[in-house]
């Protein structure tokens, strides 16, 4: 009953001492005794000691926690969201915002302008929605659209066919950081008829509403419902070469992209080895969710900084959303 022991005082067993340590004398605290002594916050972690505690152990703050999370008293696992940097995350900014400065899997987003969403039926509601995310605005002149597989010929002056298009930005355009653009592959009265607003760009000469995309339109141009591929590249209209900037494949389409054998090419990704997701239904869109082409290859590719845009595996890319949101990021629980 005897108030326990200090240190260096004579000692018969553990329990006899402050620090939980006898040694025929009490022993000081240390960060190695396999007692929980001192201000430790658990067996020989946290606290003072350097070495940080593994999730499940009692923690009072994150500094004490291998994670840096310290909740309810417990350090909790590394998870994307949780506001600290862990678990092999580049970022994290406490959200799964797939649209703000860090993805939805903590990790930084693409250095250059990506496919956010696109409609494909019913036909006056077609849309292709582009998204800028980076910290500084894009200049729009030089990026092209495309959804047929040999649209490097452009460099040529090869024209698509009717049904497909290779089209422009207007020169001088911009897109903000962070920021949103529409086309509409009709027209701009159509675009807002369905969606209460006109959008950035439309395909036609005629409508005024918003500025027209240039380059190759065929007379029957648009998004096939049942499956294609869209292709957005930058070309200066100058150099013998396209470099490509985001790329997505969608249903049931052999309409792929592999520039492999083609002269001032790298090699693409296969055609057997591009993973497609499905096609949207009416009324519906597809809208991606990272902005940081998670699974991607970094390098050796013919993409505008150098990855190969054509491995991305748009499957697991992008999801479907009942309602589009054009000019946003995709609604609540659309994204996992």
């Amino acid at each position: 009953m005897c108030p326990l022991c200090d240190d260096a005082l004579q000692c018969l067993v553990n329990a006899d001492c402050k620090s939980g340590k006898c040694a025929g004398s009490c022993q000081a605290s240390s960060c190695s005794d396999k007692v929980k002594n001192g201000d430790e916050t658990a067996l020989d972690c946290g606290g003072s000691c350097l070495t940080d505690c593994d999730e499940g152990a009692a923690c009072a703050t994150g500094a004490d926690c291998k994670s840096g999370v310290c909740k309810t008293a417990v350090c909790q696992p590394p998870g994307c969201g949780d506001g600290v940097i862990n678990g092999g995350e580049a970022c994290d900014d406490a959200n799964k915002d797939p649209f703000d400065a860090c993805s939805s899997t903590c990790q930084s987003p693409a250095g250059h302008l990506l496919l956010s969403e696109f409609v494909v039926t019913t036909d006056p509601t077609e849309f292709i929605e582009i998204y800028n995310p980076t910290a500084t605005p894009i200049d729009l002149t030089n990026y092209w659209f495309a959804d047929y597989a040999t649209y490097y010929q452009v460099t040529t002056s090869k024209a698509p066919v009717a049904t497909d298009f290779v089209a422009r930005f207007p020169p001088g355009k911009t897109l903000g950081a962070h920021a949103f653009a529409t086309i509409s592959l009709h027209t701009a009265t159509d675009f807002k008829t369905a969606y209460g607003s006109f959008p950035s760009y439309d395909f036609s000469t005629a409508d005024t509403n918003a500025p027209t995309m240039g380059g190759t339109l065929g007379s029957s141009a648009g998004l096939t419902n049942t499956g294609e591929m869209l292709m957005l590249f930058y070309w200066d209209g100058v150099t013998a070469t396209v470099k490509d900037v985001d790329y997505l494949v969608y249903g049931s389409t052999s309409d792929k992209v592999d520039k492999t054998l083609v002269p001032g090419y790298l090699p693409d990704t296969p055609v057997g080895n591009q993973i497609a997701m499905s096609a949207p239904g009416s009324g519906k869109s597809m809208h991606r969710c990272p902005t940081s082409e998670d699974g991607e290859t970094m390098k050796d590719g013919n993409g505008i900084i150098g990855h190969d845009e054509t491995s991305e595996s748009s499957l697991k890319s992008w999801q479907v959303s009942a309602k589009p949101s054009p000019g946003g990021p995709p609604a609540t629980g659309v994204c996992p």
